[in-house]
C-alpha cells in the first residue's frame, strides 16, 4: 500500500459519491491505495450507502460522534 485517501465527511453524502467515483477512474491500481471514509456524525444516509459500497473495495468506513471539521 502506498498511498492513503482519508476522507472526513458531514452530511455531504452527494460530494462523497462524486470523490468515489473518481477514485475509481484514476489510474493507479487498486492495490496501491487504501479509501479511509471518517464520518463526523451525518445525519443523512452516508453510513447506509458507504456500509453497501465498502463491501467489495477496499473502503473503510468509520462513524464518530459528531465534533466539527476538525475532530473527524
Amino acid at each position: 500500500m502506498l498511498i492513503s485517501v482519508i476522507i472526513p465527511t458531514y452530511n455531504k453524502k452527494n460530494f462523497l459519491l462524486k470523490t468515489l467515483h473518481y477514485l475509481d477512474k484514476q489510474t493507479l491500481s487498486k492495490e496501491s491505495y487504501e479509501v479511509i471514509i471518517i464520518d463526523d456524525g451525518s445525519n443523512d444516509d452516508t453510513g447506509d450507502y458507504i456500509k453497501n459500497y465498502a463491501i467489495n473495495t477496499s473502503v473503510r468506513y468509520f462513524k464518530k460522534i459528531h465534533g466539527g471539521p476538525g475532530s473527524a
